[in-house]
């Protein structure tokens, strides 16, 4: 009987032995992991930074754009506006008589 509990006893030791040995790989899977979750973490802040980085970059462009394109607006329509007043001056009947164009003589383009 002594010998059965004996090989109980070293039964017992081997999976104590065989515990400890699955607890340290866990702890070391548990770091490991923990660790990659850090590099993840990291990488999604880089990520986002890169992201608002371009879109200020993007933003930026844009309202140059559309500055630049509001001028040119600007100035189509005041060309416009001129032109046309020159057009209803050249139109009008002058107070002298005979001396602007009428409409039916003007250049069609």
């Amino acid at each position: 009987m002594s010998d059965r509990i004996d090989d109980l006893a070293t039964d017992v030791k081997k999976v104590q032995h065989g515990l400890e040995e699955v607890k340290q790989a866990l702890t070391t899977l548990s770091h490991s992991v923990d660790e990659r979750f850090t590099q993840v973490d990291a990488a999604f802040v880089e990520q986002r930074q890169y992201t608002e980085s371009a879109y200020e970059r993007l933003d930026t462009k844009m309202d140059a754009g559309f500055a630049r394109l509001e001028r040119k607006l600007d100035q189509f329509i005041d060309v416009q506006l001129t032109t046309n007043d020159l057009v209803d001056r050249r139109s009008a009947p002058s107070s002298q008589g005979g001396g602007g164009r009428s409409p039916d003589k003007r250049k069609r383009r």
